[in-house]
């Protein structure tokens, strides 16, 4: 595997989000989720709790640019919870192989 990047998780609600951010720890693996018909940005990339499937936020839009085209290809991306500060929380992005 081979580290892309770290990035805050963008759009996330910290009033509904506080106790599930709270139960989360650094390491703990969450999915990146294509959302291509997405009517914000056709490249937007949705960043779930890869243990619950619960909707955290996105990935910002300056990264998901570069990311979707990648992922659209077929290759494969993993993210891990890298930080947490307050309630604000930073993913590190790896990029693995092609499917």
């Amino acid at each position: 595997m081979i580290r892309i990047l770290d990035c805050e998780i963008a759009g996330l609600h910290h009033h509904v989000m506080k106790d599930h951010i709270r139960s989360m720890e650094e390491g703990d693996a969450v999915d990146l989720v294509r959302e291509p018909v997405n009517k914000h940005d056709s490249n937007a990339i949705r960043v779930d709790d890869g243990q619950t499937g619960e909707k955290l936020g996105y990935v910002p839009s300056s990264i998901a640019r570069v990311l979707a085209p990648l992922i659209d290809g077929g290759y494969r991306v993993v993210a891990f919870i890298e930080e947490k500060v307050d309630y604000e929380v930073y993913i590190e992005i790896l990029f693995e192989s092609k499917k």
